[in-house]
């Protein structure tokens, strides 16, 4: 190696680390990624798959942050109850490892020294499971629809939220494409396309 601005070569004992969450293989057979650099770089590879493909992994990694986040703050490692480890082990989390991470600093925070619930996780995993708490009011603007694994495609499921929500708009396509964050036109034009001519 040799230093920016200087004429001796210097040999240097390092090894590059890289990831990358794309399939850079693919990228090189597009032309979208330079070949010399991938095998630069393809020395060694480790494939690893999504936290959804290995659920057996999150148990695991429950207890390894769970006590990482105790001794941070000086203190015994959280526990996690039944409910809790279940809804975290049928979560796709789609944000990985760092996702679940962040889920049970939250999580940790909100318990407050006690056993990690179901009340502790974060809305969005609560509200996929049915598993609001007793007594707390579902946000008074929030749309359900039903989903039927086997049975709904996506383009139903789409179809039943426009529904849905140009009901609770009053029929107002405006209000509908505002709650949903589309344009108006963007809207018109999909009713339009279902609609049979």
């Amino acid at each position: 190696m040799t230093r920016l601005g200087g004429h001796k070569a210097t040999q240097l004992g390092a090894r590059v680390m890289a990831a990358t969450n794309t399939d850079l293989a693919a990228r090189v057979a597009q032309g979208r990624f330079r070949l010399d650099l991938y095998h630069r770089l393809s020395v060694f590879q480790i494939t690893m798959p999504p936290l959804r493909e290995r659920r057996e992994d999150i148990p695991v990694l429950v207890e390894r942050y769970l006590e990482e986040l105790g001794s941070r703050v000086a203190r015994a490692p959280a526990t996690i109850d039944d409910g809790a480890s279940e809804l975290l082990r049928s979560y796709d989390f789609p944000g990985n490892v760092r996702e679940l991470r962040n889920i049970l600093e939250q999580a940790t925070i909100m318990a407050g020294g006690e056993p990690v619930g179901v009340a502790h996780l974060p809305e969005r995993l609560r509200e996929l499971r049915g598993c609001l708490p007793v007594g707390r009011p579902a946000r008074p603007d929030a749309v359900l629809v039903e989903f039927v694994p086997g049975q709904d495609s996506l383009a139903t499921l789409e179809d039943r939220l426009v529904n849905t929500v140009l009901d609770k708009a009053g029929g107002k396509v405006s209000r509908a494409a505002q709650m949903l964050g589309v344009s108006r036109f963007a809207l018109s034009r999909r009713l339009a396309k279902r609609r049979p001519s």
